[in-house]
């Protein structure tokens, strides 16, 4: 045996050459069934969302409202240059490892700069979703203000079909040619929505509102159940009954004031709350009609107690009363006595409830007087990849291919 020959490099081999090709397909192959798939969702998509809204602008926030014609999972990615769409924002509802499909979707955009354009898109299904043309939404937020209105916030309650609280329903307030309002409801179905910064939709300029201002309220459920509610400025604080889902309200209706043909004896009534009514407030109003310019006598009571004032019709014949005593959650009887239109006493009595949460609840809620505020806190959960594919399995598939090719190198 020669020892110099130990020393002497050896010619590469075949089966070495074989072996490090044989590596490199393996890992390509490896390499395009991990990667295949893109970070980016696929813009080659015509796909367009069923309706787009822009809600709570503020300085430094926006709520994103937006409904897909399947039940989808879906976020959001935004930025200040429209080529360049790199923050995300996933819907209030979800946890980064789990995202509900659902019909309508609802995001907040959080720490933005005053006075700035931003530009958005949907995501849903790995497909971008933008306007008509497949361009970017955009909107601009405010400059910093410090002005505000004194109105009460808006606050309800929403149930199921089967009565039990309806959680996580997006609720949508809008007034004519004002900015859009928007809110989720809580567990208890209950919802708030600030009335202290509504806007001029034109002039971006808080506006002012008379009691009598039309509002339209929407609820969403996750099944696409909607309700559509017409009311007032001055009866949606609370609204004057719990929507059931799926259900349209009128509020705007002129039923508290009886058409000239009805019977005087027949104007003595509750219009407000409505029999076996379950009312989101500590503080409701009472509402009905009697003989204009007379006195009613209003009666609440519950299982331990009983509360009664007075209150004088007006000459239209409609009586109305903030009860100045704050009641318990729990059912009560409302009473009125009142003489009717023959001259002889009449009394009638509704049943109904408040609330187990009631208005002290609602009322924790208002913290802010700004209307970016909702009446469920925002999930502070970290923001996912666009298309949910993690960086951690990317260097895991990494590790498995290093170790696979080391070893396909000591076999041969």
């Amino acid at each position: 045996m020669i020892y110099s020959n130990l020393y002497q490099k050896k010619p590469i081999q075949i089966p070495t050459l074989l072996s490090i090709a044989i590596v490199g397909v393996v890992v390509f192959l490896l390499s395009a069934f991990f990667f295949t798939t893109s970070l980016t969702p696929s813009r080659a998509s015509k796909k367009t969302a069923k309706r787009v809204e822009v809600a709570n602008l503020s300085s430094n926030q926006v709520s994103l409202f937006w409904q897909t014609e399947q039940k989808e999972g879906g976020w959001v990615i935004y930025g200040e240059n429209k080529k360049k769409l790199n923050t995300i924002a996933i819907d209030e509802r979800d946890f980064q490892e789990v995202k509900e499909k659902r019909f309508s979707h609802y995001a907040i955009l959080k720490n933005l700069r005053e006075n700035t354009i931003y530009y958005f898109q949907f995501v849903s299904e790995n497909h971008i979703i933008g306007d008509a043309k497949g361009e970017p939404f955009r909107f601009t937020t405010l400059s910093k203000t410090t002005q505000i209105s004194n109105l009460k916030p808006a606050y309800g309650k929403v149930l199921n079909k089967i009565g039990n609280p309806q959680e996580n329903a997006i609720v949508l307030l809008s007034i004519r040619n004002s900015s859009l309002l928007t809110a989720l409801s809580k567990s208890s179905g209950e919802w708030l929505i600030p009335l202290n910064y509504i806007l001029d939709k034109n002039t971006k300029k808080l506006k002012v509102l008379s009691k009598d201002e039309p509002v339209t309220i929407e609820i969403f459920s996750d099944d696409n159940d909607i309700s559509r509610i017409q009311a007032s400025l001055s009866n949606i604080s609370p609204l004057p009954e719990s929507v059931i889902i799926g259900k349209n309200y009128n509020f705007l209706k002129k039923d508290d004031v009886l058409p000239a043909t009805t019977k005087r004896q027949d104007r003595v009534e509750i219009l407000s709350p409505k029999e076996n009514a379950v009312i989101p407030g500590r503080n409701p109003l009472f509402r009905g009609t009697g003989i204009p310019n007379s006195e009613v006598v209003i009666t609440v009571a519950d299982s331990k107690r009983s509360e009664s004032t007075k209150t004088k019709v007006d000459r239209d014949g409609v009586w109305k009363l903030n009860f100045p005593e704050i009641f318990k959650p729990g059912s009560h009887t409302v009473t009125l006595k009142a003489v009717g239109g023959d001259g002889k006493e009449q009394i009638i009595t509704k049943r109904f409830s408040i609330a187990k949460s009631g208005e002290q609840v609602m009322g924790e809620a208002t913290g802010s007087a700004t209307p970016t505020l909702t009446a469920t806190p925002s999930p502070t959960t970290p923001t996912p990849p666009v298309t949910g594919f993690s960086i951690n399995y990317m260097m895991f598939a990494s590790a498995i291919l290093m170790a696979f090719g080391l070893g396909m190198l000591f076999l041969f």
